[in-house]
């Protein structure tokens, strides 16, 4: 959605405003623009991999893997920008670059569009659309929303013949949206008064000084309709849409599995696995819109049933895969556990102390633990059937030995079998030995 920020219309999704002001403000600071400064470089017609800058081609990255052109679409998207900053900015005019050394580059048979964007400025975006999706006729466009892809994000990403999106992300925001701030009433109680000195009748319309005026609101929202009209058509065009059914979606934002049942997307799955699945394939996806998507229904009530059905989807969906996650986890920590006690009871140094074996065993020690503390302790008996008794057994047998009882019901001479055995265990130099409570 469109939002007027630091005199500019932005197309992004209205959760990230906030966020979007501070990108903003860190990017202009000294700093950021320093190290933009330092990776200037012309977008010149030279092969050679460093031409975007050299030891700063991170500003311009250009990474081609088993013929796939990975360009990042992430964070704000900027146009006048020829840059691509980390996880925070992103230029229009990188983008177009990118792509351009892509369809000249013999090495690289598709190019994947890496999207995680709440999206940016209307200026020069929708331009680049329809050079993106002309430049998809040449060579295969594929994309994925890695995390999200709203708004003038997910208007670049629709030029691909195949959209994934990872299992916790997100499409959509078709929709504009202009925010108009009125300050009258603070500044009226800070006893500032504003002024206009105008030429031109409508020259001041729209200003954050007074009300919104009718006529300006009017004027707002034609051209904010004007702007939806490009972006639905726009869409439509790219996924084999009708429009009808794009304006349906009323600029929500859709969960993988209600955006794969909207025809906004094509599969939820990892951005990894998508390109070694890429690879593996190269004649997979090509630019051939599936009819599915066009039988989509244009009807706003058939819509709304259709959104309801996904969201009820794709709430079950996110139930089952915790489910299984946790089951995966329970089962996971089971298996690591046997592994644990299994390996403490067959290490040499456990078979000759059993005793203090079950001990490591039973207080959790890990394997590394459990072997050094058995490694410091004495033997305890000798393992061969000739052999001696124990000294445990000796314990255990001695006039005045420990009576353990017999257990049955009736008994009441019965000791605490815990206490006798520990007190017998300790007598064996144990003497940090406590019997397991339950």
């Amino acid at each position: 959605m469109s939002v007027q920020i630091n005199k500019g219309h932005m197309l992004f999704d209205a959760e990230s405003v906030d966020w979007v002001d501070s990108v903003f403000a860190s990017m202009a600071s000294p700093e950021v623009t320093a190290r933009l400064e330092s990776a200037k470089a012309h977008f010149g017609d030279s092969e050679n991999v460093d031409f975007w800058g050299n030891d700063e081609h991170w500003a311009r990255p250009y990474n081609v893997v088993d013929g796939t052109l990975i360009i990042p679409v992430k964070g704000v998207l900027r146009a006048d920008f020829p840059y691509q900053f980390d996880d925070y900015a992103t230029g229009y005019e990188y983008i177009r670059a990118a792509v351009e050394r892509g369809l000249r580059d013999p090495k690289v048979t598709r190019i994947a569009l890496d999207v995680d964007s709440p999206g940016g400025v209307v200026s020069g975006l929708f331009d680049l659309v329809d050079y993106l999706f002309e430049a998809a006729k040449e060579k295969t466009f594929v994309g994925a929303a890695n995390e999200f892809a709203f708004s003038a994000a997910y208007a670049i990403l629709s030029v691909a013949s195949h959209i994934t999106v990872t299992r916790t992300g997100g499409v959509g925001s078709i929709g504009v949206m202009r925010t108009h701030r009125e300050i009258s009433e603070s500044l009226k109680q800070r006893g500032i008064k504003v002024t206009h000195i105008i030429a031109g009748e409508e020259k001041k319309d729209g200003n954050s000084f007074e009300p919104l005026s009718k006529r300006a609101q009017k004027t707002m929202q034609a051209r904010t309709d004007y702007l939806y009209g490009i972006f639905v058509a726009s869409v439509a065009r790219n996924r084999g849409l009708d429009e009808a059914a794009v304006r349906g979606t009323k600029a929500g934002t859709f969960l993988p599995q209600e955006a794969v049942k909207l025809g906004l997307a094509d599969e939820v799955r990892p951005f990894d696995d998508y390109l070694s699945a890429l690879a593996e394939n190269s004649t997979t996806y090509e630019r051939e819109i599936p009819m599915a998507k066009n039988a989509l229904p244009t009807d706003q009530a058939a819509l709304d049933a259709l959104l309801e059905t996904a969201r009820t989807e794709a709430v079950a969906a996110a139930q089952a895969t915790s489910e299984s996650a946790t089951t995966e986890a329970a089962n996971a920590a089971t298996a690591a556990e046997r592994t644990r006690i299994a390996t403490i009871r067959g290490t040499e140094v456990a078979k000759a102390r059993p005793v203090a074996t079950e001990h490591a065993v039973e207080s959790g020690m890990s394997i590394e633990d459990a072997a050094t503390f058995l490694g410091k302790m004495p033997k305890e008996a000798s393992t061969t059937e000739d052999a001696n008794e124990s000294s445990f057994e000796e314990q255990m047998n001695k006039d005045g030995g420990p009576n353990l009882g017999s257990g049955e019901d009736g008994d009441d001479k019965t000791p605490d079998r815990a206490a006798t055995v520990t007190k017998s265990v300790q007598a064996l130099g144990l003497a940090g030995f406590k019997t397991p409570e339950a």
